[in-house]
């Protein structure tokens, strides 16, 4: 009776430790930094992750990265080693589990919605995952450009009068894709950024007029200098340093 019992547990074992048809689980964490910044997590909304099969569009996972924006010294202060984890416990991210039989070449998309810009933002790369190969700690990182920007003043729909030079100005509030802070002398300094009011009617480009930092993440920039009419303004910003872009659009009526 000693053979057949021997040949049981031999089995059981076997089936305890083979994954199911092959599959292998395979940890993957995919995390997103706002480019020159930090990672983009709960407080800006999270970032959605589409996990994708190059070869048949199957979707292997999807959902939102949750967490902190991570630590400053080591993400943007502190020089990077080569193999260093720049990643910390609660940081920003998506964690999943992939049930793998073969390796699969595909595509990590990441797209950034935010109710302070009108443009959802999308960066995605390709790459192999192999079974049991985990991709964790920093995980996969998806770099994403652009600054987080609300146009306050003028609102939709909104005249402004030319006999009340007060009111005749943009009134900005911009934030890095993570939320840090902009300010003059900042960490995410405000004084080398050029940041402007493209002023076209039509098509037709008039000028452009630099906006002031007034205070942490909130510009202003003066129209009192545009006759009356209709406007369509491109508030841009660019930080020559980084090469980081975002722009918002507004139509400005200017009356007498």
């Amino acid at each position: 009776m000693k053979l057949p019992i021997i040949i049981l547990s031999s089995l059981i074992y076997v089936l305890i430790i083979t994954p199911l048809h092959g599959q292998i689980e395979t940890p993957v964490t995919v995390r997103v930094m706002a480019h020159d910044a930090k990672l983009i997590g709960t407080s800006m909304g999270g970032v959605d992750i589409v996990i994708r099969d190059i070869k048949t569009g199957m979707i292997y996972a999807s959902g939102q990265t949750s967490g902190s924006t991570g630590d400053t010294d080591l993400l943007v202060i502190k020089d990077k080693s080569r193999y260093g984890e720049i990643s910390t416990t609660g940081s920003a991210a998506f964690q999943t589990k992939l049930a793998l039989t073969k390796p699969v070449f595909v595509e990590v998309q990441a797209t950034f919605h935010a109710a302070y810009t009108g443009h959802p933002i999308t960066m995605s790369e390709t790459r192999w995952l192999i079974p049991g190969k985990e991709m964790t700690g920093d995980g996969i990182m998806i770099d994403i450009s652009g600054f987080a920007m609300r146009i306050e003043h003028p609102l939709p729909h909104q005249s402004l009068s030319l006999s009340n030079k007060e009111d005749v100005r943009i009134d900005l509030f911009m934030v890095m894709l993570c939320g840090c802070p902009i300010s003059p002398g900042g960490t995410w300094d405000s004084d080398p950024m050029e940041i402007e009011a493209m002023i076209y009617e039509g098509n037709e480009f008039i000028r452009s007029i630099a906006f002031k930092n007034v205070e942490t993440n909130h510009f202003t920039a003066d129209l009192s200098a545009l006759d009356a009419g209709s406007y369509d303004v491109y508030v841009s910003a660019y930080d020559p340093r980084s090469k980081n872009t975002g722009v918002e659009k507004v139509n400005v009526t200017m009356k007498e």
